[in-house]
């Protein structure tokens, strides 16, 4: 898998939001492979990725046009002291935006470690 200028918190908090058996999910992780960022918008208390996916071929098909996932996967972070969440927005059928925001505190500048997890699962994937 090429993931393309995705920090390794972006790709595992992208892997763990599309980790379900539905065909939904199945067809937007396969787009991981040709995901890139186009850019990153820093807010002070998180970020915006917005992403490009070079493949007409895996687009998912959704109903809505725009549909959000996310808000089931958290982030431990070395400098936040609440952690972190996610939310990802599909637009068309293809990635578009990965949002990170901290809860009530600073984005740190650099991030050293992170253990993303479900909010309903203890388990931890660590980096």
């Amino acid at each position: 898998m090429t993931e393309r200028n995705l920090t390794p918190l972006e790709a595992v908090v992208l892997k763990r939001i599309l980790s379900g058996n539905d065909v939904v999910s199945r067809k937007l992780r396969s787009q991981l492979r040709y995901c890139q960022v186009l850019r990153r918008e820093f807010t002070g208390v998180g970020f915006f990725a917005y992403l490009s996916v070079d493949c007409q071929s895996c687009r998912a098909v959704t109903a809505p046009e725009r549909l959000w996932l996310g808000g089931n996967v958290v982030a431990e972070i070395s400098g936040l002291e609440h952690g972190a969440g996610f939310a990802l927005l599909v637009s068309d059928g293809y990635l578009y935006m990965l949002e990170g925001y901290s809860f009530d505190e600073p984005w740190p500048s650099e991030i050293d470690r992170f253990a993303v997890r479900p909010i309903d699962d203890g388990r931890a994937e660590e980096a």
